[in-house]
């Protein structure tokens, strides 16, 4: 049989997920993939790099982890672990890779200061064992109804009462929850049980089933839940913590009730924005305010234009969806990786995609696509091949200790005139000048899922946008600039947050720079073996960013890292010693209370105050394929379909997508995979993926 070829443009997440479909073991080597990336590396916003010049310290595009929603995102890398078996160069499996984490911590700002607000997740038991039951066990949990139980659950272990700290008042608030929401788990828990036992007895019932006005839900509990009651008064900052968590989630559960969006499809509040759904379903002003409304907005760059004055739009269908996943988490709420983005997700997907026979073309960059007359065929694909390998094949890892990792920069001893090619941006549109490669429909590919961004579509696809109407509304697809920090501490990160508690993650910072997240669990992962006393602490920043104005003759790639410079700069002088309590200036002629520049590491006496942060690592993602696509009211209209796409030999994938979810993310760029896959392959069922509806 001749197999398919499929040319696959572009190496993310999306590109990744699709090559890992569609060379399923089960398919039988049906196909022939060849997947064409620009630059040295694969990954995308994911990419990782080693500075060979700093400790291959390990920089990344901004903060990454997994959340315990991320559930087509843990399958698949669970399988890929699980495939590969312990492999030279890698981590050794699933568990090592990615690791538990309960508890976090959002800013509060409240009585004019920031506070810190702790959040300790319960272990829920909705975890698995061995991948091959992985589906089957969470298939569920796509069902709103077990949604909603699971959503409860967690709120009923945050909210359970402390006498010694809270009112009278909002006690009874707390126990009247407390006594309904154990009645409802227990009515949803055998219900669930049923429909299980229905689904093993006959196997032609519909999978997706959910919770609707027409199911056995006892709706007298669910609605004595959801009633409107006063909400009490608070005196502490506990008893408000408690009962916003116990208001959002009512407010939450009352709309997806009152909207019917289990039958109606959460598309159908596509149009509306989160802030007016949540009012129009009984969100008080106090809740508004608060951080499990707003910290949303921050962590999915929901800033029109990267504007933090401007106010922060999303739409309600996506809002709603991102936060009953958020609080459906398998095992634990957050899975923080071992090592760098690059060495966790993307080395062992390709290890695993060169076994299964991927082929990797390196260092080829889109420049066109052409459709034929009917505008239903890609006819070809023409490329900028920026450097030649000297031999047949790039090798792109470098071994730092044990693993197999990415370098910040190509390798330049394995390519020809390598000398003419330094200083040049591969990673960047039209950052060099190369030999031109066409590929035709028929000789040289059968199908095609582009798995790049929009805005690098507009730019290395300009015949598709302006001969297709279905393409050029790309460009109005709303997508931000986006900027990180990464610091190594001379101190660890308790010390200097003045918080003892473990913490992974915290947002709604009062910056550009608004996420936070600690790693140092990947200090051992770099090289420190040359200095005497290496960084105990390393933290990550990250948010939205403005696009600046070109100034002079700075590139984009230049003027974006300045910007992120600046603003790192300007957040640790006017803010940075509310984050690091522990690093104040201690010199009295000093501003008062102002961040001591001299906790960032190294120690050197020939840097003083902000010439410190050189010595870390900035970054401003401004060039169209590292842009951050948003999703406002309104705009999935604007998305590509993967299982009906305009062309029928060309398909979409990655979170910009239509992939029902429709918030960037990991785990909307591996749905967005799944579902290019899906329309290329018959065999492989959409209803399969989980957490969306179709």
């Amino acid at each position: 049989m001749t197999k398919q070829k499929i040319a696959i443009i572009g190496g993310g997440i999306g590109g990744l997920t699709a090559a890992y479909e569609l060379t399923d073991p089960k398919l039988q080597n049906k196909y022939d993939i060849t997947l064409y990336q620009m630059g040295w590396r694969l990954g995308g916003k994911c990419a990782t790099g080693r500075n060979q010049d700093r400790n291959m310290r390990i920089e990344e595009h901004g903060i990454h982890a997994f959340a315990g929603s991320y559930y087509n995102g843990l399958a698949m890398m669970k399988y890929v672990y699980e495939e590969l078996g312990k492999v030279d160069g890698l981590l050794p499996d699933f568990e090592t890779a990615f690791i538990k984490k309960y508890g976090s911590f959002m800013w509060d700002y409240d009585d004019n200061q920031m506070k810190k607000w702790p959040t300790r997740f319960p272990k829920l038991p909705f975890s698995y064992t061995d991948a091959k039951s992985f589906y089957e066990k969470t298939l569920g949990y796509s069902h709103l109804s077990r949604w909603i139980a699971i959503v409860v659950l967690v709120i009923l272990e945050q909210s359970l009462p402390t006498t010694k700290k809270v009112s009278a008042e909002a006690h009874k608030f707390l126990q009247d929850f407390q006594k309904i929401g154990r009645a409802l788990l227990e009515e949803l828990e055998k219900l669930e049980a049923k429909v299980e036992k229905d689904l093993e007895s006959d196997h032609t019932k519909n999978k997706s089933m959910s919770l609707s006005k027409t199911s056995n839900i006892p709706w007298w509990l669910y609605d004595l839940l959801l009633t409107k009651t006063p909400r009490p008064q608070t005196h502490t900052d506990e008893e408000r913590h408690k009962v916003n968590q116990i208001e959002f989630l009512k407010t939450l559960l009352r709309g997806v009730r009152d909207d019917e969006l289990a039958i109606n499809g959460f598309a159908s509040i596509d149009d509306v924005n989160f802030d007016d759904w949540l009012v129009k379903h009984g969100a008080s002003s106090e809740l508004m305010k608060s951080p499990l409304v707003t910290l949303n907005m921050f962590v999915t760059y929901q800033f029109p234009k990267g504007d933090l004055s401007c106010k922060p739009v999303m739409s309600a269908s996506s809002f709603v969806q991102w936060t009953l996943r958020t609080a459906s988490y398998l095992g634990a709420p957050f899975y923080l990786f071992e090592a760098g983005t690059g060495e966790t997700l993307i080395s062992p997907l390709y290890r695993l995609l060169e076994n299964r026979g991927v082929k990797f073309e390196f260092f080829h960059e889109l420049t066109d696509i052409k459709l034929d007359s009917s505008l239903k065929i890609v006819k070809q694909l023409q490329f900028n091949v920026q450097a030649k390998p000297k031999t047949a094949a790039y090798n792109p890892f470098i071994r730092v200790k044990t693993l197999d990792c990415w370098p910040s920069e190509p390798l330049w001893n394995q390519l020809e005139n390598s000398a003419a090619l330094k200083g040049k941006d591969l990673e960047a549109p039209h950052g060099v000048d190369g030999s031109v490669k066409t590929l035709s429909v028929s000789q040289d590919f059968d199908s095609v899922i582009l798995a790049i961004p929009p805005r690098a579509t507009l730019v290395s696809a300009p015949s598709l946008i302006t001969q297709d109407s279905n393409w050029s509304n790309l460009k109005d697809m709303p997508v931000t600039a986006t900027q990180s920090m990464q610091l190594w501490l001379n101190d660890d990160i308790e010390t200097l947050t003045q918080y003892t508690d473990t913490f992974f993650v915290a947002g709604n910072y009062r910056s550009g720079l608004h996420g936070m997240a600690e790693f140092a669990n990947i200090l051992k992962y770099e090289d420190w073996s040359n200095v005497q006393t290496p960084p105990k602490g390393l933290i990550y920043f990250s948010g939205v960013m403005t696009s600046p104005h070109k100034t002079g003759d700075m590139t984009v790639r230049e003027l974006g890292n300045k910007k992120a410079r600046d603003t790192a700069g300007t957040m640790l002088i006017s803010s940075g010693e509310e984050v690091f309590q522990g690093a104040q200036n201690p010199t009295p002629t000093t501003i008062p209370y102002s961040f001591d520049f001299n906790a960032l590491y190294p120690s050197s006496n020939t840097k003083s105050g902000q010439d410190r942060l050189s010595s870390q690592y900035t970054r401003g993602n401004l060039v169209p394929s590292e842009l951050y696509t948003q999703c406002p009211p309104g705009t999935k209209s604007l998305r590509i379909d993967p299982l009906a796409p305009p062309q029928t030999n060309m398909t979409v994938a990655g979170d910009w997508v239509d992939t029902r979810l429709n918030v960037g993310s990991v785990e909307g760029t591996v749905i967005g995979g799944r579902l290019a896959a899906c329309y290329l392959e018959p065999s492989l069922d959409p209803n399969l993926i989980m957490g969306i509806q179709l």
